[in-house]
């Protein structure tokens, strides 16, 4: 199931998730050109608050993670 779709059918339970855990949701959980993962990432960031956005790269510059740059690069 899609990251959309998990987010459209209960959107406060993937909201209240760290972006860690979205990416690891998202496609097969690897950020790689062309991927998955990164398209559904990229329809998840345009579907959400501009403020839930802000909390996520928070989240990436206060603790880096594996690929933790690339999410700032689909954001």
């Amino acid at each position: 199931m899609s990251l959309i779709t998990l987010w459209n059918s209960n959107k406060e339970d993937i909201e209240s998730k760290k972006i860690q855990q979205l990416v690891g949701l998202a496609g097969d959980g690897k950020l790689k050109d062309g991927s998955t993962c990164c398209s559904e990432i990229r329809e998840y960031f345009s579907q959400i608050d501009v403020e839930l956005l802000g909390e996520y790269i928070v989240q990436i510059l206060s603790g880096s993670f594996t690929d933790s740059g690339l999410v700032l690069q689909e954001s």
